[in-house]
């Protein structure tokens, strides 16, 4: 996962990929991670912690469930045929289905219980790939 808090691009690589999609209401950092690595730019790490992210109270990031499902699903749908070529078949699918998880997960309650268990049934078991 690519935290933009701590990620370093050179100016004209922003620029040769267009920077973030501003036509994207949720996860323009997930479809800009998604663009580099296509591109093929060399996306590095230093192992050690450089930047700490404070979780407190952060429920007003997340209470929008159903914009982070469309947006993680708008995502996933663009780069299909990048993720079905890199994760294998039904890699969409299950990533869809992770988010639905997700959002089952910080919504709670019965309707998180619901869509928690939906994202495992439209998803399948088999996470370990993607």
């Amino acid at each position: 996962m690519i935290r933009m808090q701590s990620l370093m691009i050179k100016t004209d690589v922003l620029r040769a990929i267009g920077g973030f999609d501003e036509t994207l209401r949720c996860c323009e950092d997930d479809d800009l991670g998604i663009r580099l690595a296509a591109r093929g730019y060399r996306i590095d790490f230093i192992d050690e912690s450089l930047t700490e992210m404070r979780r407190g109270n952060y429920d007003h990031l997340f209470s929008n469930w159903r914009r982070i499902v469309r947006g993680k699903a708008a995502v996933a749908i663009r780069h299909r045929a990048l993720l079905e070529r890199t994760l294998g078949r039904g890699a969409t699918r299950r990533r869809i289905a992770r988010a639905v998880r997700k959002a089952g997960a910080i919504r709670g309650g019965v309707v998180g219980r619901m869509l928690f268990a939906g994202g495992w049934l439209v998803g399948g078991f088999d996470q370990a790939t993607d």
